[in-house]
């Protein structure tokens, strides 16, 4: 199966940077050129401005050298990595591409949902960085057609499709930009991602 996938993040209105962090990874089969499994992180650290900011570049840190690619040892490493940290909200979602079963974990306001069919999908409460909770674990299976949306909590996704009539053939980061743009608050970090997969 082949995919696209691409994001967009805007700062609070008057500041630089943003807390918000979306991180696409991809691991190969062994041996191989071919994708085996796509992992897509968002996280959402609290406030804004410089400190979360400064919390976000110790997530990416993390993210950026770990070979971890389940969704539950991947969030084990950003609980320690964020202790003492500002505490974030976050999401992780593998897809698996040779099996077409996607895990997700989300927890605190983040939000995941398909465009496909209007599905929601849950997170728990808590805060990454001091989260001591069993993990809430959803499996789901994906094919070919599918829409992914990921967004931070300055994203409402009270919207429907047909908020957006041309979804199907806009490309990800066209679709991203337009979620934030549309539905982001001037007043928060706002971030969105889109996966979308075909033959």
């Amino acid at each position: 199966m082949n995919y696209d996938c691409d994001f967009y993040i805007r700062p609070y209105l008057g500041e630089r940077r943003s807390g918000d962090l979306i991180v696409i990874k991809t691991y190969r089969e062994e041996d191989s050129d071919q994708v085996e499994d796509l992992v897509l992180i968002v996280v959402d650290m609290m406030g804004h401005g410089p400190d979360a900011a400064k919390g976000g570049d110790v997530a990416r840190a993390f993210l950026s050298r770990t070979e971890l690619r389940t969704p539950e040892k991947l969030f084990e490493g950003l609980n320690r990595s964020l202790k003492g940290v500002l505490g974030a909200a976050g999401g992780i979602c593998r897809f698996n591409l040779k099996t077409n079963e996607m895990t997700w974990i989300g927890v605190g306001n983040v939000h995941m949902k398909t465009f496909s069919n209007d599905k929601n999908f849950i997170c728990q409460d808590g805060i990454i960085g001091e989260f001591k909770r069993e993990l809430r674990i959803q499996k789901n299976s994906f094919s070919p057609g599918d829409v992914f949306l990921f967004a931070s909590d300055g994203v409402t996704t009270n919207f429907q499709l047909k908020d957006f009539p041309q979804w199907k053939t806009m490309s990800p980061k066209a679709l991203a930009t337009t979620v934030v743009k549309k539905f982001g608050s001037d007043k928060d970090d706002s971030s969105c991602a889109i996966i979308k997969f075909y033959d």
